[in-house]
């Protein structure tokens, strides 16, 4: 899903009356304070116990291990990410890292039900019917399983995981159930998600390649070509113990943690370097637009005209740059509920969607990982007889902020939101996991995660119209128009 894939914000309506001026008076230090207390919780969230709480380790197969000591509560959650994107896809059947996925999902559950020694994690699955405590997933930069379970059980639950990615046998039996797994998924949401449609437009618009706008779960026919043996044989190829890296957060002494993990994992013959990907392709092709059409263009009310829907794009600095956080602001500035976009008058006229209408306006979304360099998009849908209008809006916007300086009022509130939605990344164990292992897979290190909070606060205006200038002198456009009777 994409809201799994992709970090978004959204817009939205607020009083013209509440935006803040631009001296920053009584309001700017009630906005700085309120900044400072999301510092603090940030900072206990993202580190509960300080940084000589964590550990990393590279085990003699090549695995990466991060564990991270988390006495909260008896539950410990793992994430296995495999460093396996989109870019090593373009050779190979679009989706077929999504069918791998599914069919490590379904022998999982098989292991789970038959495995006599695994008792203890079945039971636990058996008694929260309602939560999946053991799932794979599919992102743009990498391939993922986890699992949550009592710091009793870790363990057992670091053996199925090791044997997941690693060891499962496939069956072409498998490789039928997996495919009509995702056909179904296919029509649940990008079938019925027109944002979904224009997005894999857009990122052919940034790279002019169409290879990078097919979707994570492929196609009927993408799917049809694949074999048992290409799936052996891209998982032999990739799922790797020197392209894996494994994020631990639970009650045990991180040192304990990597003991358990190296028990699991290094019994897997591994060592050699980490496959060689492509590189991503550059979100730079310079103002190209590509349009396309779908039925999904509806509106909630009956009788109202059916909506078009605008997507820009442009290239951001990569997670290992030190400008990361500056698109993150950017992002906020933007798109965050009450952000500039949500009270452009301008933009609105050119939206002109019924009051009655139930789509989001704006929303705007980061991606960092994939075939395609990191980049930010901007949707808003629009009354289709204005979709010049809403185009040539949001790229005004962009321009602007190479030129003209965002307030301290504005810039503080974008803060507060970029913080306070770091820390919600972190709500469970097993979302701390990933961000660790990310991280590390990503080449950043743990400590970005730390001290993301920090570095935000420490964005300024003139950051901002830096980063902008550098990066957004060239964009993309995608956009969908609605298909009428």
């Amino acid at each position: 899903m994409l809201c799994k894939l992709i970090s978004h914000t959204q817009g939205g309506a607020r009083d013209p009356n509440a935006i803040p001026g631009m001296d920053g008076g009584p309001r700017g230090a009630v906005i700085g304070a309120a900044v400072a207390v999301l510092l603090v919780l940030s900072a206990a969230a993202l580190g509960r116990s300080g940084a000589a709480a964590v550990e990393t380790v590279t085990l003699s197969n090549g695995v990466t291990v991060v564990a991270k000591q988390d006495a909260s509560s008896d539950i410990a959650g793992v994430k296995v990410l495999i460093g396996v994107g989109q870019e090593h896809e373009l050779q190979e059947p679009a989706g077929i890292r999504t069918l791998i996925g599914e069919m490590m999902l379904k022998s999982m559950r098989e292991r789970l039900k038959e495995n006599a020694e695994l008792e203890p994690l079945r039971r636990q699955q058996d008694a929260a019917p309602d939560r999946v405590l053991f799932n794979t997933g599919t992102h743009w930069g990498f391939a993922a399983v986890h699992g949550a379970v009592t710091s009793d059980s870790l363990p057992d639950c670091l053996r199925l995981l090791t044997w997941v990615v690693f060891d499962s046998e496939f069956t072409r039996e498998q490789l039928v159930e997996a495919r009509d797994a995702l056909e179904a998924t296919r029509a649940r949401s990008l079938g019925r998600d027109p944002v979904r449609q224009t997005y894999l437009l857009l990122r052919r618009a940034l790279t002019g390649e169409s290879k990078t706008a097919m979707s994570l779960l492929g196609t009927k026919e993408s799917l049809a070509e694949v074999s048992l043996a290409d799936v052996v044989r891209v998982r032999e190829r990739l799922y790797v113990p020197s392209n894996t890296y494994v994020g631990i957060v639970s009650p045990l002494a991180p040192a304990d943690a990597v003991a358990l993990a190296k028990d699991a994992f290094e019994q897997r013959p591994g060592g050699g370097r980490r496959p060689v990907a492509p590189e991503p392709l550059a979100a730079d092709a310079g103002d190209m637009e590509v349009q396309g059409s779908t039925e999904l263009l509806r509106l909630a009310r009956r009788g109202a005209p059916p909506p078009a829907l605008v997507m820009v794009g442009v290239p951001i600095p990569a997670a290992t740059s030190p400008d990361a956080v500056v698109a993150e602001v950017i992002n906020a500035v933007l798109g965050r509920p009450g952000g500039t976009l949500a009270r452009d008058n301008k933009l609105a006229r050119a939206l002109a969607l019924p009051e009655a209408s139930r789509l989001r306006p704006v929303q705007t979304l980061i991606v960092r990982a994939g075939a395609v360099a990191p980049h930010m998009a901007i949707h808003v849908f629009c009354n289709a007889y204005n979709i010049d209008e809403a185009k040539n809006e949001l790229l005004d916007r962009l321009k602007r902020l190479q030129t003209e300086p965002v307030n301290e009022a504005e810039l503080a509130d974008a803060k507060a939101f970029v913080i306070n939605q770091s820390a919600r990344a972190h709500e469970t164990k097993v979302d701390q996991a990933e961000l660790l292992a990310k991280w590390e897979l990503l080449g950043t290190g743990y400590e970005y995660e730390q001290s993301f909070a920090r570095r935000a606060m420490d964005v300024t205006a003139q950051d901002i119209r830096r980063v902008a200038k550098q990066y957004f002198g060239r964009s993309a456009v995608a956009v969908q128009l609605p298909v009428t009777p």
